[in-house]
């Protein structure tokens, strides 16, 4: 399971694919997946929860072709710890 952060987007943001990405890959309805698109460009930070970490991969690597700002969150992130010490 990965959650993905959507944070912002380029001009030039190809909004329907994008959405279409996500009612694909994400298994949401369209409305879904324009809420999503409209809350990234109204300047919302938006999670979205993809039960299987190599699509969640693939949706950031395409969204991020489409213009989108994201990323995959690392589990420490999503329960607020310290990161993991690097030896």
């Amino acid at each position: 399971m990965a959650t993905i952060k959507f944070t912002g987007w380029n001009v030039g943001m190809r909004g329907l694919p994008f959405m279409e990405l996500l009612t694909k890959s994400a298994d949401i309805s369209l409305k879904e997946a324009m809420d999503i698109k409209i809350g990234i460009v109204d300047g919302e930070i938006i999670k979205l929860t993809i039960p299987n970490d190599s699509v969640a991969k693939e949706i950031v690597l395409k969204a991020r072709e489409f213009g989108v700002i994201c990323e995959i969150l690392e589990p420490w992130v999503l329960e607020q710890k310290k990161p993991p010490e690097i030896e």
